[in-house]
C-alpha cells in the first residue's frame, strides 16, 4: 500500500517492486538522486501509533503548488503550508499508513 501511494498519488519515479507474489513485501521509487525502500515487518501492522515521531521531508521548489496538487489527488493535509520561523514553508500530510510527510522549501517574496 505504501509503494502504491508514493508510486500512484505522489507520481515518484518507482524503481522496483517486490510485493505479494514476488517474494518480498515492499518496493522503492527515486526521489531525486536517492531512493527511498519500503520494507516492511510482518510483526507490524495497521496505521502508525505515533506518526509524528519519525518524519520524511521532501524538499520542493514550490510548497503551495505541491500542496495543491497533492490535495487535488486526495491526500489529507494535517497542517497546510505554514511559515516557520527559519524562513521556510512547512506542509505535512499523512501517507496511506498515516506517517507524517512535510514538504518543505522556501517561502516565496
Amino acid at each position: 500500500r505504501l509503494l502504491e501511494f508514493y508510486r500512484d498519488v505522489l507520481g515518484l519515479v518507482e524503481i522496483f517492486d517486490s510485493g505479494p507474489g514476488k517474494g518480498l513485501e515492499g518496493g522503492a521509487v527515486r526521489i531525486g538522486d536517492a531512493t527511498l525502500v519500503i520494507d516492511q515487518l510482518n510483526e507490524t501492522a495497521g496505521p502508525a501509533q505515533e506518526p509524528q515521531r519519525h518524519l520524511l521531508d521532501l524538499h520542493v521548489d514550490d510548497v503551495v503548488a505541491e500542496q495543491t496538487r497533492h490535495q487535488g489527488l486526495g491526500v489529507y493535509f494535517v497542517r497546510t503550508a505554514t511559515k516557520e520561523a527559519f524562513g521556510g514553508l512547512v506542509a505535512t500530510f499523512l501517507d496511506s499508513d498515516g506517517n507524517y510527510v512535510q514538504l518543505l522549501g522556501e517561502s516565496p517574496a
